[in-house]
């Protein structure tokens, strides 16, 4: 195998860990959502200004996560570009 080969396996090996722990954060963070929703709806004395707030700041937060998640997904295509490029032809003994 060759140098760049494993360094491209690296990368994929690499972006599926991260995708994958993504995933459940993402998922988890959702559940969270939701219970916080539920109980602050619940809530007949709970002021309205305060759910309006709570709402942007999740809606600023998922926003913030997909800026995250485009930018590292664009470091991983930068990292395959880069490797596809290598011209080694050495292979590992």
């Amino acid at each position: 195998m060759k140098n760049n080969e494993i360094a491209q396996l690296m990368v994929d090996l690499h972006k599926t860990s991260f995708e994958n722990s993504f995933k459940m954060l993402v998922y988890s963070q959702d559940q969270i959502e939701k219970m916080t929703k539920n109980v602050i709806e619940k809530l007949p004395w709970y002021p309205v200004e305060v759910k309006k707030t709570m709402d942007d700041l999740i809606s600023n937060f998922k926003k913030g996560r997909e800026d995250f998640k485009k930018m590292v997904d664009d470091g991983y295509e930068k990292l395959k570009k880069h490797y596809s490029g290598v011209k080694t032809n050495e292979p590992i003994s």
